[in-house]
C-alpha cells in the first residue's frame, strides 16, 4: 500500500512539471520582451582627462617588460614614463584631434621603447575617442588604435 501510495504521489508530482524537451536550445522570448541588442561599442564621455594605463597597442594586447601610461587634463596628453611626449588635443562629439609639441629631446627623462614609439604614433594619428564594450576607451585613426583603461 505504501508503495502504491509513493507511486501515485511520484506520478501526480511529476505531472506538474512540464516534460524535457527534446530540443536543449531555450525557446525565444516573444519579441515585445526581447532585450534590444547592445552595441559594441559607443561614444566615449565629453571629457577624455583621466589617469590610464594603455593596454592593447594598435588591435594587440600591450606585452613590455614596462607599462606605459597617459596622464590627460582637457587640453593635453602626457605619455609616461617618458617627459617629452606631450601632445596638444581637441576632443568634441567623438571627434578627436592631437598635436605633438615639439620639446627639446634633452629634456626627455628616458629613452622611448619600440612600444612607446608605436603608442606615440598611435596618439599622432588619433581622429576619434570611443568606450569599448569593456569600458576601456580607444583612440583610434590613420590604421592605428590604442586602447586605454583608467588606473
Amino acid at each position: 500500500m505504501i508503495r502504491t501510495c509513493c507511486a501515485t504521489a511520484l506520478l501526480a508530482l511529476a505531472g506538474c512539471y512540464p516534460a524535457p524537451a527534446d530540443d536543449p536550445q531555450p525557446a525565444e522570448a516573444p519579441e515585445a520582451t526581447q532585450a534590444e541588442p547592445r552595441t559594441a561599442e559607443a561614444p566615449a564621455p565629453d571629457t577624455l582627462a583621466g589617469e590610464f594605463r594603455v593596454a592593447g597597442i594598435d588591435g594587440e594586447p600591450l606585452d613590455a617588460p614596462q607599462g606605459i601610461a597617459l596622464s590627460v587634463d582637457e587640453d593635453v596628453i602626457d605619455l609616461l614614463p617618458c617627459a617629452g611626449l606631450v601632445w596638444d588635443y581637441t576632443y568634441m562629439d567623438g571627434a578627436l584631434e592631437t598635436q605633438r609639441r615639439q620639446i627639446d629631446p634633452v629634456g626627455t627623462l628616458c629613452r622611448p621603447t619600440p612600444e612607446t614609439v608605436l603608442a606615440a604614433e598611435a596618439i599622432d594619428a588619433a581622429t576619434q575617442a570611443i568606450r569599448t564594450p569593456s569600458n576601456g576607451i580607444r583612440l583610434s585613426g590613420g590604421g592605428h588604435s590604442l586602447t586605454l583603461y583608467s588606473q
